[in-house]
């Protein structure tokens, strides 16, 4: 037995498998005393780390952080969801039932927020697997409030990608996304270029990953030339695309022409000049201690990923409120980005059924009073709009600026 959970853990080193899931991190070496294995984990994570520790030395991370901020306290909660139906995989058939099958139940939620919104995620479609059939189930979900639709690409995967080919897939699929009726327009441009957010596939965004699963170093710049505005892909421990800047909004540091410009970059902060577009708004990520069965107290990660390893729950929600990551002068909207794989089997439970109508129950018990708490679900464009009225020294319910600087080409039917 002691032999087959350390192959499984060098399994993991090697290919990343189950990334998301804890017990394929930290803790599972120890307990299985594979302190070799231990250690290279530790090592790869090594940049993260040194950050996670001293954002929790200057207060940054700050687990008694609600006793220090001026109320209400917004709490501002959107969904990356890796939205891949797989047709290749499962079948067209099978893949349009799943997703009208995941639109209806999510429909089904009952629970709103402060403002009166429902529950509602923003689908990040693959390019890679798009068919119109495939698409037809989201345009009455979303034109309900119930989302809206980005864009996510995997590439790079067979052989390395290039810049033109990716300019041309991206500008492709979102004139695609445009014709039926997503994505959104920014005000300022009285020409009303279809504009978007992008989560990068594998997380390998701009050859983070060891350069796998991409080959353009430019790729921010393409992004941004082709009309994202804000990127949600962080964070991603322990996958080894993970970066050393964690648990913030802030925009790339570094020209977008080179590769990883986003690696560091300057925190947005309220008052300041407008932010090169795309900025990033990270999820957040953290380290959870944890007793175990074996009775060791161990590290685990949280980075905010709903699946069914790490199931929503309200302690899990008051640690990503510690993350603290807001717009700088503003620390009473707090942002809280999550992700998940909806459609994937080892997603599905913890983001339907009794499972997420549990937490989000518990979510609007705890943190809707209106007094010391005001709850806002968002999608990703929504939660830009609030970040950029931030910058701009905006105050109060962050509702008001759900619209503020980009909006959808159609509304939804809701209110």
């Amino acid at each position: 037995m002691k032999r087959m959970c350390l192959m499984k853990n060098y399994a993991w080193l090697k290919i990343n498998r189950d990334e998301n899931n804890p017990k394929e991190f930290l803790a599972a070496n120890v307990v299985t005393r594979d302190l070799k294995n231990f250690g290279k984990k530790v090592w790869q994570q090594k940049g993260w780390l040194k950050s996670y520790f001293l954002q929790r030395i200057t207060g940054k991370i700050d687990y008694h952080i609600l006793d220090k901020i001026e109320t209400p306290i917004d709490l501002i909660i959107s969904i990356a969801n890796h939205f891949e139906p797989n047709p290749t995989a499962v079948g067209l058939k099978t893949a349009i039932a799943s997703v009208e099958e995941w639109c209806q139940e999510l429909e089904d939620f009952a629970v709103r927020d402060f403002d009166g919104h429902p529950f509602k995620h923003s689908y990040y479609f693959p390019a890679e697997q798009y068919n119109p059939e495939l698409l037809f189930p989201l345009e009455a979900h979303c034109s309900k409030g119930f989302g809206e639709v980005e864009i996510h690409l995997h590439h790079g995967i067979e052989i390395p990608d290039n810049s033109n080919r990716l300019r041309e897939r991206l500008e492709k699929f979102r004139e695609k996304l445009r014709s039926h009726g997503f994505l959104s327009y920014d005000i300022k441009d009285l020409n009303k270029r279809p504009r978007y957010c992008f989560v990068h596939g594998n997380w390998a965004l701009v050859n983070s990953s060891g350069g796998r699963f991409f080959g353009v170093d430019n790729e921010v710049e393409i992004l941004a030339e082709t009309g994202c505005y804000m990127d949600c892909t962080y964070p991603c421990a322990p996958n080894i695309a993970q970066i050393n800047k964690i648990n913030s909004i802030y925009e790339c540091g570094y020209p977008l022409s080179q590769s990883k410009p986003h690696r560091d970059g300057r925190d947005l902060i309220v008052g300041d000049k407008e932010p090169t577009f795309p900025f990033l708004l990270q999820g957040p990520l953290l380290l959870q201690w944890k007793f175990t069965s074996k009775r060791m107290y161990l590290p685990y990660i949280e980075n905010g990923a709903l699946n069914d390893y790490r199931i929503p729950s309200i302690d899990r929600f008051k640690l990503w409120m510690s993350a603290n990551i807001h717009v700088k002068g503003r620390p009473n909207w707090i942002f809280i980005k999550l992700h998940t794989h909806s459609l994937q089997n080892d997603h599905r439970n913890s983001v339907r059924g009794p499972v997420m109508r549990r937490f989000l129950e518990g979510l609007s018990s705890f943190f809707n009073d209106g007094i010391r708490f005001r709850l806002h679900f968002t999608t990703s464009r929504e939660s830009a709009n609030m970040i950029l009225a931030a910058i701009d020294g905006k105050t109060g319910n962050p509702d008001n600026f759900r619209n503020y600087r980009f909006r959808l080409f159609y509304p939804p039917r809701f209110s």
